[in-house]
């Protein structure tokens, strides 16, 4: 039989997220003292594809978490039209990229 690397992928989709859930509660607080540190006045998370509903999901949460102003932009979006999204001058905004891989061209 073969085996097909969408198949793998999703029979493996439990595991990667356990890890990925592990991952960002053991640096709970690391994350939690950059972002005191950074003082930014919005978080904006950016992605392509699939990921940007994991960053409308991130953004809902640390918005709860921190009480800072957070929402999830594409990537394209921010690309074509950065003053849409990137505030005026004097703001200060962190910006957090979401991937799959860590290695798209976007």
């Amino acid at each position: 039989m073969t085996t097909y690397k969408c198949y793998t992928e999703i029979t493996q989709q439990r595991e990667a997220w356990q890890q990925a859930v592990d991952n960002v509660l053991s640096a709970g607080d690391d994350l939690k003292r950059f972002v005191s540190e950074q003082q930014p006045d919005e978080i904006i998370f950016l992605a392509c594809g699939s990921p940007y509903y994991l960053g409308q999901s991130a953004a809902m949460h640390w918005q709860r978490q921190l009480g800072i102003p957070a929402r999830a932009v594409m990537g394209s979006e921010m690309f074509m039209y950065p003053e849409t999204y990137l505030p005026i001058t004097g703001k200060r905004p962190l910006v957090v990229v979401v991937s799959r891989s860590g290695s798209t061209s976007e």
